[in-house]
């Protein structure tokens, strides 16, 4: 199982290298998204103050009328006066307009403007003059391969103005993917001559260099010198811009102002002005990491600022090597973790990710290293995940295997349980044979006293002269058959723990009938209901009792019925006995024979029940038990 993970783990770090080698721009962009957060929680920091930018708005062509390159020329002009430290146009102008023209570019010679060119990679159209470069250009290590963007065309100012330019920079700004601007060429190539953008031109000729070097790696462009002053780009000769904040950031000072000449001049003073406009007119609308509406001379301050201020964002030439060392490092601690348990695991999976994330925040923002975010998190999640997918896999097999076993074991118990079982059966089978052969034998040898008592008694009643006598002895007879009656059910029955009181009570009463009751009396009975010994036999003596009542008092010697009905009813016994006879007062039946007295003593104290009386004409006792 180790052995599978690491050959995972590897097989992913080769994966993700490769892919992060090929430079896919999908992915490219959802990292970009990433790095785009990180200024976000960076937040703003301080512009330069030595960058200003003239703006011609909304409000500037208004209150100026229109704007024109005469109105252009008495701007720049008063700019010169206050003594700016240089003025660059983020504007060109390929049109010829005679005498405006010459106007404009006297004010160009005077104030040493850097004007600004656009080149086109799509076509080969040439409007303008191609501007003159002040300075030299030197490649340092070219590969014969190269990086720094061709272009096809380009639109510069005309003759007049380009040739009173005192340099020229490129306005171009190229946007990733997803239309935002995170970085500027420094360098396009045209025509076999390299040619510098405006921002760099500007820093440039701030600091007075006399050339460019383009320095070279085996990957592409490296850097760009300006004389010993190094600027870090990408293989492409782009500078990843080091945003400093949102729109409006910078100095701006209405074009309106300065034209009619009603500014504070020290807000300009030995100071790098830049002219653009921040109007719709214009198409110069940019989205960046930090605002969505980003003018065109705002980004070229950006750049400006980063170059003058050595605050860079790079991307050094061994940053490909420090990104998959990243992702193996992260891959490996990741296989680590997976040895331990599931909830260690993937708490520290998570730490790892989270440590990433901000020493990459930690390095952006101390050192302006931008790693690659994107290969290392997908990575670290993809082997996380099929990780704990191959762990739960192979434990799921592990408990199908100990199942398995288990199950296996268990069959060979389970036969010797049952083996055991069906001994310890036959075994307690022999004993319940037994047992009920003795509860049989017993329950007839109690029937055969009882029948001996019978006897007794019978030939006691036979030496009685008196009547009372002899009908008290009646009564003891009837009540000790009844008792007689339970035992020799059971003892013939199978079931010998409960008595069928249907039975029981039909047999009961066909010894009464053929003893005390007359032909004229019939005895209905509607008995469903079961009952242990005990009960049966507290339940035949009442009845016995109640029934022996209704035959001496309810008739008179007419004819009648008495009906038993015993069932039980959601767990609760009731016993109804009645006839159909003259009846008889209740006080009779509380205070009366010995008889009655018995029956509310087996029922309040044998049975715990109730006894309750109705007397409609009837009489009939309800009783309620429960066992």
């Amino acid at each position: 199982m180790k052995k599978r993970k690491f050959l995972i783990a590897f097989f992913l770090w080769l994966f993700f290298s490769f892919a992060y080698m090929q430079n896919f721009s999908f992915v490219e962009t959802i990292n970009n998204k990433l790095i785009d957060l990180f200024f976000i929680i960076r937040g703003e920091s301080q512009p330069s103050s030595n960058i200003v930018i003239v703006d011609v708005d909304e409000n500037s062509l208004i209150e100026m009328n229109g704007f024109s390159k005469r109105k252009l020329a008495k701007i720049i002009s008063n700019i010169k006066d206050a003594k700016a430290s240089l003025i660059a146009l983020d504007m060109t102008f390929p049109k010829d307009d005679g005498l405006d023209d010459e106007i404009l570019a006297e004010s160009f010679k005077k104030a040493n403007v850097v004007s600004g060119v656009l080149f086109d990679f799509s076509s080969k159209i040439k409007r303008g003059r191609v501007p003159n470069l002040p300075f030299i250009v030197i490649q340092k290590g070219f590969i014969g391969y190269e990086f720094v963007p061709v272009a096809k065309g380009m639109i510069s100012n005309n003759d007049i103005l380009q040739k009173s330019s005192y340099s020229s920079g490129f306005l171009n700004m190229i946007s990733d993917n997803d239309g935002v601007v995170r970085s500027a060429p420094l360098i396009i190539k045209y025509e076999n001559s390299f040619y510098p953008s405006l921002a760099l031109e500007v820093a440039r000729v701030y600091l007075n260099s006399k050339k460019i070097t383009i320095n070279y790696a085996e990957s592409g462009v490296d850097s760009i010198f300006l004389d010993r002053f190094e600027v870090p780009t990408d293989r492409f000769g782009r500078l990843i811009i080091n945003y400093k904040s949102t729109s409006k950031s910078y100095g701006f000072l209405s074009a309106s102002k300065i034209y009619e000449n009603d500014f504070k001049k020290e807000l300009i003073r030995n100071k790098i002005v830049l002219i653009g406009a921040s109007t719709s007119r214009f198409y110069d609308l940019r989205a960046t990491p930090f605002d969505s509406t980003f003018w065109g001379v705002e980004i070229h301050a950006n750049v400006i600022d980063n170059i003058l201020e050595s605050d860079f964002l790079i991307k050094p030439s061994w940053i490909e090597i420090l990104d998959i060392a990243v992702l193996f490092l992260i891959l490996y601690l990741i296989l680590i973790f997976s040895t331990l348990r599931a909830l260690k695991s993937t708490f520290l999976s998570i730490f790892t990710i989270g440590a990433f994330l901000f020493l990459s925040f930690w390095v952006f923002r101390e050192y302006g290293v931008i790693l690659n975010l994107i290969y290392p998190l997908g990575a670290g999640f993809v082997l996380y995940s099929v990780l704990t997918s191959l762990e739960y896999i192979y434990e799921s097999k592990q408990k199908e295997k100990l199942n398995f076993q288990l199950i296996e074991e268990m069959k060979s118990r389970q036969k010797v349980i049952e083996d055991e079982v069906t001994y310890k059966t036959n075994e307690l089978k022999k004993i319940a044979e037994e047992k009920t052969v003795l509860l049989r034998e017993l329950h007839h040898r109690v029937k055969n006293n009882l029948q001996l008592i019978l006897s007794i008694i019978n030939l006691q009643q036979h030496e009685l002269k008196d009547e009372i006598l002899r009908s008290e002895f009646s009564k003891l007879q009837n009540r000790i058959k009844s008792i007689a009656k339970t035992h020799e059910i059971l003892y013939d029955n199978d079931d010998i723990s409960n008595v069928d009181m249907g039975e029981y009570i039909g047999e009961l009463c066909e010894e009464m009938q053929s003893s005390i009751i007359s032909d004229d009396i019939e005895i209905i009975l509607n008995v469903t209901a079961c009952l242990p010994l005990r009960e049966a036999v507290y339940v035949g003596l009442v009845i016995n009792e109640l029934i022996s009542n209704s035959i001496k008092h309810a008739f008179d010697g007419n004819g009648g019925e008495i009906y038993v009905y015993l069932a039980r009813v959601k767990g609760e016994y009731i016993l109804r006995v009645g006839d159909s006879g003259k009846g008889y007062k209740k006080s009779f039946a509380k205070d009366g024979t010995l008889g009655l007295k018995l029956v509310d003593t087996l029922v309040l104290n044998q049975l715990d029940g109730s006894i309750s009386m109705q007397s409609n004409g009837k009489f009939e006792y309800i009783i309620k038990f429960r066992l």
